[in-house]
């Protein structure tokens, strides 16, 4: 499952835009959360949830543009066209984060494995873990360009792994350096 995640505002509140496509279920998904104060999301006040919206099931994408558009919520065209992109490619395991000015940064990037480490040098990756929520527990490696990234030491693993939970402010999403096993190295 893709997710395009989007901070923005709701009158006169800060909400995140949670929009993407779940390949295993064939159909688009979105959830609509206040922020607090300190810029996390607020998973049990939930504004707009597919899961809770039975018309959501098999619509289009043009369903959701409406969706958000009638709760006067403005977010950038390119996201709505980026996760309309990862339908057509079936992208799964996929987190960007977009700003109102249309730029994106990628948390976690499509499958594969990036690494110029030998299978007996010791490489470290970023563990991502999605503990609950709206969707339920999740589990990956943090991956660029479809491919796992890595890294020589455990300090610089912990380091990245320390930005990304900062940059995210998410109390369900939490990511931590791991030895990389032999076969991923």
């Amino acid at each position: 499952m893709s997710q395009h995640h989007c901070d923005t505002q709701r009158l006169t509140r800060r909400v995140r835009v949670i929009l993407g496509y779940d390949r295993m279920l064939s159909q688009f998904f979105m959830d609509i959360v206040p922020l607090d104060a300190e810029g996390f999301a607020q998973t049990d006040r939930v504004i707009y949830s597919t899961g809770a919206d039975p018309c959501s099931r098999r619509a289009d994408i043009n369903f959701f543009r409406e969706k958000i558009d009638a709760l006067r919520i403005r977010i950038p065209e390119a996201m709505l066209q980026a996760v309309l992109k990862d339908r057509d490619e079936q992208v799964g395991n996929y987190v960007v984060q977009w700003r109102m000015d249309g730029s994106s940064t990628v948390l976690i990037p499509k499958e594969g494995f990036t690494g110029t480490g030998t299978t007996d040098q010791a490489r470290y990756g970023i563990w991502c873990m999605r503990l609950g929520g709206q969707f339920g527990p999740a589990e990956a490696w943090l991956k660029e360009d479809g491919n796992v990234v890595s890294f020589e030491s455990h300090v610089e693993a912990s380091q990245a792994a320390a930005q990304i939970q900062s940059d995210m402010k998410s109390r369900n999403l939490r990511y931590e350096a791991r030895e990389l096993s032999a076969h991923l190295r």
